[in-house]
């Protein structure tokens, strides 16, 4: 029927199905760029480092994220959760009409003293710990507590990929240690927990508040 609201326009969409948007968790629209270049060739961590060789090949730099950006919006996603690791164009991004809720990246797996004051000067809005396997307990933790200040969610890649179970209940990775030695983030106290990545967290407080667990591949019972 007719609008109650006079002043208000009726629409007539015919045949279709009116329904709230998508929404996409997990996005990292600065990686547009690797779109094509970055084929997996059967190990991930080997494809992770590629990722990151060309991110600092490319000087750190961004392109804007037009394509992701229409993508995303032509799959009906009108919110989109944004992994960065830098700054972007977040008003170009804002201005494509999804709703954009960037989530900073932290890594750092053998800094047991993070800078809450820097690291809240390097998000956006919200706050995502890389991963277990390459972030600290203390910066994990310290993410935990911004992102509660900031009222969003954590963000954390959780049991990803079987190297990930191993060094966290084992203590030893090999293809995990040549990814942290290459960025200089090896911790030579590192010792295994004997816990699973959820149960690692858990125990953390990291999953105390609202969080995404990205990707959680492997789980035991």
């Amino acid at each position: 029927g007719p609008s109650p609201f006079h002043s208000l326009p009726d629409f007539d969409f015919g045949e279709a199905v009116i329904t709230p948007g998508l929404a996409n968790p997990h996005a990292h629209l600065e990686l547009e760029f690797c779109r094509g270049r970055a084929p997996f060739d059967g190990s991930f961590v080997d494809w992770l480092q590629r990722i990151r060789d060309m991110k600092q090949d490319n000087g750190g730099a961004t392109v804007f994220p037009e394509s992701s950006l229409q993508q995303l919006a032509a799959a009906g996603c009108t919110t989109v959760v944004d992994h960065h690791t830098g700054d972007m164009d977040w008003e170009g991004i804002e201005d494509m009409g999804l709703r954009h809720v960037p989530l900073r990246e932290f890594f750092e797996f053998n800094n047991h003293e993070p800078d809450f004051d820097a690291m809240r000067g390097a998000a956006r809005e919200g706050f995502a710990a890389h991963s277990t396997y390459t972030t600290s307990p203390e910066v994990a933790q310290a993410c935990r507590r911004l992102s509660d200040e900031a009222g969003l969610p954590l963000s954390i890649h959780l049991s990803e990929f079987r190297g990930e179970l191993e060094l966290i209940r084992d203590g030893r990775s090999d293809e995990i240690e040549a990814l942290l030695g290459r960025a200089g983030a090896i911790d030579p106290g590192w010792r295994g927990t004997g816990k699973s990545p959820v149960q690692y967290c858990a125990g953390l407080g990291l999953l105390d508040g609202p969080c995404y667990a990205i990707h959680v591949n492997y789980l035991e019972p």
